[in-house]
């Protein structure tokens, strides 16, 4: 496949897959319970100090009512970082522990504020100090999301490629988990050298781990 192909076939699924998403209908406080089901029963997790994850946006699995879960309910000694980017460069910053609205369940990000196409990010000081930021050689379990998984743990990405330049980064025993609904699931994603591939996916129904 040319680059050009390659290209046009990316393009092409985005399409597919962001329509899927725009039609799905779902609970989201109720979807995010049971992917939380799914990732306390992923082992990696249980041995992570360090958890990378990200806030949600727009039709993406509802990830935010995972998230004040991970914090460890005896010792709050796991540190979670969520991430922001500065240019072309992603980095993750050291959350607090959300509250959650005992009523509605949803979760209170005290220190993220709506930035960047509404994404929830910390605020542009806040990202400056670096007692913030969690190195990437620090994580030692990363959520990500995608347009797109396949069978193979390959990941098709929205095109802006910080996932991939930031994955990298990470230590070669660090537990990459890529986040998803079932609907984003497809026999082959159209990837390049440069598409960094997952070693388990996890969606409200189950966990799929990659060789």
């Amino acid at each position: 496949m040319t680059n050009n192909e390659l290209s046009r076939a990316k393009k092409t699924m985005r399409a597919e897959i962001k329509a899927k998403l725009s039609s799905l209908s779902v609970d989201r406080r109720k979807t995010g319970d049971a992917l939380f089901r799914q990732i306390a029963a992923i082992p990696q997790l249980q041995r992570a100090n360090v958890v990378g994850i990200f806030v949600d946006f727009q039709k993406e699995v509802p990830v935010r009512y995972v998230i004040p879960r991970l914090f460890s309910p005896l010792s709050n000694a796991r540190r979670v970082g969520v991430p922001f980017c500065q240019g072309k460069l992603m980095h993750f910053y050291n959350l607090q522990k959300p509250s959650v609205d005992r009523l509605t369940g949803e979760p209170n990000f005290l220190d993220l504020v709506p930035l960047t196409y509404g994404i929830l990010e910390p605020p542009r000081e806040a990202q400056l100090i670096k007692s913030n930021i969690i190195s990437p050689e620090e994580i030692d379990l990363l959520f990500v999301p995608g347009i797109a998984f396949d069978l193979c743990g390959r990941r098709l990405g929205r095109g802006a490629g910080f996932y991939d330049r930031y994955l990298p980064q990470l230590r070669r025993d660090a537990f990459i988990v890529g986040i998803a609904y079932e609907e984003q699931l497809v026999d082959e994603a159209p990837v390049d050298a440069f598409d960094h591939p997952v070693h388990a996916l996890v969606t409200p129904q189950r966990v799929l781990y990659f060789s």
